[in-house]
């Protein structure tokens, strides 16, 4: 709950000799928890509404001088790894034991996307960029700039396709009960 509310609602009610079924309803709070209020506001003042953890960070919390130095890490050293290897890279070199998570929200904050994001992903975040940079570009250029942009980085490398007929053979094989009691292998190649 906004804690100025809470001060000015407890204020009036203090000042003007207010109803308190009225004010627990204004905050949705219990006529309880407003008399509580009530005497901390009489004992403290107005610094009876601010929060306890405020300006406080998590005792977990990474400094921001530990977040830029996984970002540098990746630019400098590690750039192309996908970020669960790095995340595990980090762990086992570097001696930074922290989350998949915390790592993926660190690089996409600094607009480091995995290596293999798929197309979709680059289309939307390329016109992002494009935007921010060129905010009054008409759809059409947008698009063509967009596509121009995703061919250039090419998503996902994709594998040749053979040349010949059969130069690749793929096998199949399912353990079921074929003959009898025994399990059997039956394979079939496709080339």
């Amino acid at each position: 709950m906004n804690a100025e509310r809470k001060y000015l609602v407890i204020k009036e009610l203090l000042d003007h000799h207010g109803n308190k079924h009225r004010a627990a309803l204004t905050l949705g709070i219990t006529i309880r928890q407003v008399n509580r209020l009530l005497k901390k506001y009489q004992e403290q003042g107005k610094a009876a509404f601010v929060h306890g953890n405020k300006d406080r960070h998590p005792v977990n919390s990474l400094s921001t001088k530990i977040n830029k130095q996984i970002v540098t890490l990746y630019q400098q050293k590690y750039q192309g790894c996908n970020f669960k290897h790095y995340t595990e890279l980090l762990a086992a070199r570097e001696q930074i034991k922290v989350s998949y998570t915390l790592v993926y929200n660190l690089l996409t904050a600094a607009d480091i996307y995995p290596p293999k994001t798929w197309r979709r992903t680059r289309k939307r975040l390329a016109k992002q960029r494009y935007r921010a940079k060129h905010p009054h570009a008409q759809s059409q250029q947008l698009d063509d700039a967009v596509k121009h942009l995703v061919a250039l980085e090419d998503a996902h490398p994709r594998q040749a396709r053979c040349k010949y007929f059969g130069e690749e053979i793929q096998m199949d094989a399912s353990d079921i009960v074929w003959f009898g009691t025994k399990k059997g292998f039956l394979a079939s190649s496709n080339r």
